[in-house]
């Protein structure tokens, strides 16, 4: 079968370890085959020049992640590799020669032809593909062509509240309006939610910011007036009310008794103000008044009391309804428009740093398309015709994504080429971001490529090719059992009930579509290979309990498996330990770490994490900022990095922290440690000026030995270098602004993951997919549904409001659960089947007061195991993988052996003693820069050393050239620039301050500092005014700038004029602030907002 006879349209299902990539590799390598040999041709040429024709950069294959885009790349270039050699192509090489044939030199010549024009081979991302379509037309959407694409949107989004809540302390009529609706955001939460605690700001913080995240993926506008919310409630409300009244007095009118529990819910309902809602009670389902009364008044009710009592509950239901609609709407209303302010501000804040969303690619590239002639011209700005089109995970695929390649799919079948769809719909697992499982048929079924292609053909991959027989056998029957009809009704009936007949029919057939076939085969043997180890299940059925008593159990469980079962047996690197959160890892990590046993997770791989990575950091922090108490504490408290080389102890250290609450600890340790601190601390603060962040690093690796002492590091030491040298590549080569990056971005930094590592791996299901492992242990199933959908639009009486998704609101909330369990049955089924040799699942038990969610309902159901049963074990454990010497015995209680104790250095090593001075002018030849930065350096350094504008001190120029010449002097690095830039430089700054002087307002203050104070906030945090000046009529504190103005200026000043006031040199007195911008010749008083006069 080759390319041009091979069906055009193709589908292909391919569940869990049935060679999907293999199959796509395939499919790529036979349309290579089917190439035209000239290949020279990369431009957009008509079709009519070239009517059957196609070249290998025409074919494109689509994936989701980048794992899976590489991995195919590889797996390409390496089949071509080794038929230009005419090598077999391994195990994975299949006798039917489905890719057609390729003679060696044609694979030879595909292969050069390739590596040479590697940026046309069209393999990559949905992301990748819609983000280079964009790129295309950049221009036409107002947008920079090098614009950067962001998939976390965090970052930006907090820059945008930051700046609403620097507009909120303005003063200005804008900010006062800020202000007004921010207030309101907070009174809400405490009044209306009834919120208390100490992180009210955290709680409010995130809800602005999930406002501002979910208003983008809901265009249109909201009702956020508050008043008009409850105006609109009170309809309802008093009908209730009024239903309420009416039936009691007709209850007291004919002399009936009514049930205690009924008089109460009349009661409330009278007494409950407009928001509170009523309670659960069973007497609004009741069907007659009589269910409601005592019984001697039962029977003697009349048909008005009965009428009545039917107004009552309709009256009820509608309040109840309308309640559970508006009163989140009218709690989310501020920050619903407070994210609406967000929003507004985002385009700009995107044109003025050139990024945009990735969530927005699809859009946008739909938008582009569907305008005349969009396809064709997308093609000739890539400079690429295209083809063939490939697409993996399709049930992962969104409908926005599918919507901006379907253009090209029509393209690729309108020429004769072909669209081939690969996916498994039972591993559908993103729907939170967008994936929509049901696509897959949809696609498939589309009459148009239907008739394009001349209809669909569809194709399963039968075999597991990943896991042994008995972990294939036992997935089969569990997950089989998901196409019976009556299995699936009982987890309908235990799991949405309540749910509207259609949504329970349709999760039912969804359900039963996903799992149908879900039966895999166990490939056949190989001829001269030994038969397959039939490998183990193991499931463990553990008591029911609260979640707590879940997860401890859980634990215990886990650690006896790893140590009495695999340990004797198996490297530690051959398992992994899957989990549904992040919150789940963390409890995992905890307990495996305290029993001694290495891990690799997602945050054990973060740099910032790494304890040597941290003091190294905060021994940058201290030589940056030696008044940084805090980070000089974690510096000499440093386990890893200086108490081994200092000598000391940690309890005697945090003994000598603790004897005095002064701020100062380096001053104090000099003192009291001298020694310690000419060897340890000195060389560093003497030579921080002249080295940059890389050469300190180095030093510091050099003076603590750190790499003999902890050589198990040596990955993250690295990585945290080629870090420092990448940043002080982009610029940001000095120490202050390394640290600024390191704050920004540090947190994401991570090292790569150590193929090789003996240490057990714990991720989440979602990190899982795609990847395998020779054990896999599952050990809590109490997942949580999740926050999906939380808050939905509702149109309500005319009004578009956002609001909670209740279960008072019926169908939204009944399809959301729907949604939800059969992500829930997909996740189970992909962390199911990651194992190739071992599985080790423990299930919690249900009943009594359980909470473990309905996973392990729906497991007793499907693994069919007795009560009274422990668990249940299918086939047989591998035999040792261990060297002989290593096998069976007792397992150490902490499995890292203690490197052997080096001693301290005698004598602190020399910093690059090997090039003293040659490296002193490389560091200042690339890091000087003669420009905004630089000069507010000096500018700032100039103003401190002025001297007071006194009669000792009366020529303003003088002293301006003076101090503008001994700032120059304070950094070394500017020794690098150019005679004429340096004097550019001088001047400029001197003509700064000869205007400084001259302002009657700044005038009397200057000179009059010690340096910038340093003062200890509340929260411990330290700020540093440029200027504070203790004056009879109360303090005064400038604050000097360069460059534009922001709000955070002014933000940053009242800081500090708050702290001023508290301060007792204070004396009581209002404080006063002058911003002054020294380039921009421009003074301005800022006041503390209740200063400030009407």
């Amino acid at each position: 079968m080759n390319a041009q006879t091979s069906a055009p349209f193709r589908q292909v299902k391919a569940s869990a370890g049935s060679g999907k990539t293999f199959a796509l590799t395939r499919r790529f390598l036979e349309l290579l085959t089917g190439a035209d040999a000239d290949n020279g041709s990369f431009a957009c040429v008509g079709s009519s020049e070239r009517p059957f024709g196609y070249s290998w950069p025409e074919i494109l294959a689509v994936t989701f992640t980048n794992k899976a885009a590489a991995e195919m790349k590889e797996r390409v270039l390496q089949a071509l590799k080794l038929r230009a050699l005419s090598l077999p192509e391994g195990a994975d090489d299949t006798a039917d020669d489905s890719d057609g044939h390729m003679p060696p030199a044609r694979a030879e010549a595909l292969l050069q032809d390739i590596l040479r024009h590697a940026q046309h081979l069209g393999i990559r991302t949905i992301d990748s593909l819609l983000n280079l379509l964009v790129s295309l037309f950049a221009l036409d959407l107002g947008m920079r062509p090098d614009f950067e694409t962001v998939f976390d949107e965090g970052p930006a989004m907090q820059k945008l509240l930051d700046r609403f809540l620097a507009r909120c302390e303005e003063g200005s009529p804008e900010g006062d309006e800020a202000e007004a609706l921010y207030a309101q955001a907070v009174r809400t939460l405490i009044e209306h939610e009834n919120r208390d605690g100490f992180w009210l700001q955290d709680i409010l913080r995130q809800r602005l910011l999930d406002m501002a995240s979910l208003l983008r993926a809901l265009p249109g506008d909201f009702t956020t007036d508050q008043k008009r919310l409850a105006d609109l409630l009170t309809l309802s409300y008093a009908g209730m009310q009024q239903a309420a009244q009416a039936l009691a007095d007709v209850i007291e009118a004919e002399g009936l008794v009514a049930h205690g529990n009924f008089a109460k819910l009349l009661s409330r309902c009278a007494e409950a103000r407009l928001f509170d809602g009523l309670p659960d009670s069973a007497y609004l389902a009741k069907d007659d008044l009589d269910e409601c009364l005592l019984a001697k008044s039962r029977g003697r009710r009349s048909d008005a009391a009965q009428a009545l009592f039917a107004s009552f509950g309709a009256a009820c239901a509608e309040y109840v309804h309308d309640q559970a609609v508006l009163a989140p709407a009218y709690a989310l209303a501020p920050c619903a428009a407070i994210g609406a302010r967000l929003l507004a501000e985002l385009e700009t804040l995107q044109r003025e740093q050139g990024f945009l969303f990735g969530s927005e690619l699809a859009g946008k590239v739909c938008a582009l398309l569907d305008e005349g002639n969009g396809v064709p011209d997308a093609f000739c700005r890539l400079g690429d015709r295209l083809h063939h089109l490939l697409v993996d995970e399709f049930q992962d695929t969104s409908r926005d994504q599918w919507s901006a390649t379907l253009p090209l799919a029509s393209e690729c079948l309108a020429k004769g080429g072909s669209l081939f769809c690969v996916g498994d719909v039972k591993q559908a697992i993103y729907g939170w971001r967008g994936g929509e499982a049901r696509l897959f048929d949809e696609v498939a079924a589309d009459a148009e490529l239907n008739a394009m292609a001349g209809g669909v053909r569809r194709d399963s991959l039968p075999c597991n090719w990943r896991s042994a027989p008995e972990i294939v056998a036992f997935n089969n029957r569990v997950f089989g059992a998901l196409d019976d009809p009556e299995i699936v009704r009982e987890i309908t009936g235990a799991h949405l009930s309540g749910a509207p007949f259609d949504i329970a029919e349709t999760f039912q057939r969804d359900l039963r579509a996903a799992f149908a076939g879900a039966e895999q085969q166990v490939p056949p043997a190989r001829p001269h290979t030994p038969p397959r180890e039939p490998g183990l299940v193991q499931v463990r059925l553990l008591p029911p309990g609260k979640a707590s008593d879940i997860e401890t159990l859980s634990m215990d469980a886990l650690v006896q498996t790893i140590r009495d079962q695999l340990l004797p047996r198996r490297p530690l690197g051959d398992i992994a330990v899957l989990v549904r959160t992040g919150k789940h890892a963390d409890l995992v990590c905890e307990r495996l770490v305290a029993e001694g046993l290495p891990i690799i997770t997602e945050n054990s791989l973060l740099l910032s994490r790494h304890p040597l990575v941290r003091q190294l950091t905060a021994l940058l922090r201290v030589l940056d900022c030696p008044s940084d108490d805090t980070a000089f504490f974690e510096l000499i408290s440093g386990r890893e990095l200086f108490l081994p080389e200092s000598g000391l102890d940690l309890e005697a250290v945090h003994d000598w922290a603790c004897a005095e609450t002064k701020p100062g600890l380096l001053s104090r340790f000099r003192k009291d440690y001298p020694q310690v601190h000419a060897r340890l601390i000195a060389p560093f603060m003497k030579r921080a000026a002249l080295l940059r962040p890389y050469d300190l690093i180095q030093a510091a690796l050099a003076t603590f030995q750190v790499l003999k002492r902890h050589p198990e590091a040596e990955l993250y030491v690295r990585r945290f270098l080629e870090v420092v040298h990448l940043a002080e590549s982009k610029g940001l080569g000095s120490l202050a602004r390394f640290l600024e990056f390191w704050d920004e971005a540090g947190a994401e930094e991570k090292v790569p993951l150590p193929e090789a590592a003996d240490a057990i791996r714990i991720l989440t299901v979602h990190k899982a997919k795609g990847l395998q492992f020779p054990v896999t242990i599952v050990p809590l199933h109490n997942w949580s549904a999740g926050r999906m959908a939380e808050y939905r639009p509702v149109e309500f009486h005319g009004h578009r409001v956002l609001t909670r998704l209740t279960k008072a609101m019926g169908r939204p909330y009944h399809q959301r659960n729907a949604a939800l369990l059969l992500e829930q049955m997909n996740l189970l089924y992909v962390a199911w089947t990651r194992a190739e040799e071992e599985l080790y699942v423990f299930v919690p038990g249900t009943g009594g007061r359980s909470n473990a969610g309905p996973v392990p309902a729906i497991l007793k159901l499907l693994l069919n195991i007795p009560a009274e049963e422990a668990g249940a074990t299918y086939g047989r454990p591998l035999a040792s993988k261990t060297p002989l010497e290593c096998a069976p015995g007792p397992v150490p209680a902490s499995l890292s052996t203690p490197p052997a104790e080096i001693q301290p250095l005698a004598e602190t090593p020399e910093f690059q003693a090997w090039l003293p001075r040659l490296r002193v002018f490389r560091h200042a030849v690339e890091d000087a820069a003669f420009d905004g930065r630089a000069r507010g350096k000096v500018a700032h350094k100039a103003v401190e050393l002025l001297r007071p504008p006194d009669a000792q001190n009366q020529d303003d120029s003088a002293n301006a050239e003076r101090a503008a010449a001994l700032a120059l002097e304070e950094f070394p690095e500017l020794r690098a620039l150019t005679d004429e830039d340096r004097q550019t430089l001088l001047r400029e700054v001197a003509d700064m301050l000869r205007w400084l002087l001259s302002q009657p307002e700044a005038r009397p203050h200057l000179g009059h500092n010690e340096g910038e104070l340093t003062i200890l906030a509340e929260d411990n945090a330290f700020l540093r005014p440029d200027l504070l000046h203790f004056t009879p009529d109360g303090p005064v504190v400038l604050e000097f700038k360069t460059g534009q103005a922001k709000p955070e200026h002014a933000r940053q000043l009242r800081a500090y004029l708050s702290l001023a006031r508290q301060l007792p040199q204070a004396l009581g007195k209002a404080p006063r602030g002058l911003l002054v911008y020294l380039d921009r010749r421009i003074v301005e008083p800022v006041a503390l907002k209740s200063e400030v006069k009407p």
